[in-house]
């Protein structure tokens, strides 16, 4: 299985972030409640990454390998 594949969940969250930054979509920007700040986001999206990154060091299942084991 590819990367993308095994680990598409994580990778979409990650972009889904990157995304909300390039349009502005920040609190500092918006001031609209719900809408996170930009330090926020820059702690999520190095959460997200460190994770997928030790997932996929360590091999890992991703969010979509475990979800179909426990719905099995």
């Amino acid at each position: 299985m590819d990367i993308y594949n095994r680990y598409g969940h994580e990778i979409n969250a990650i972009n889904n972030y990157l995304e909300d930054l390039s349009r502005g979509k920040i609190y500092e920007i918006d001031k609209v409640p719900g809408v996170p700040l930009s330090s926020t986001l820059a702690k999520n999206l190095k959460d997200r990454i460190d994770e997928l990154l030790y997932k996929i060091e360590n091999d890992e299942p991703g969010f979509k390998e475990t979800a179909a084991k426990y719905i099995k």
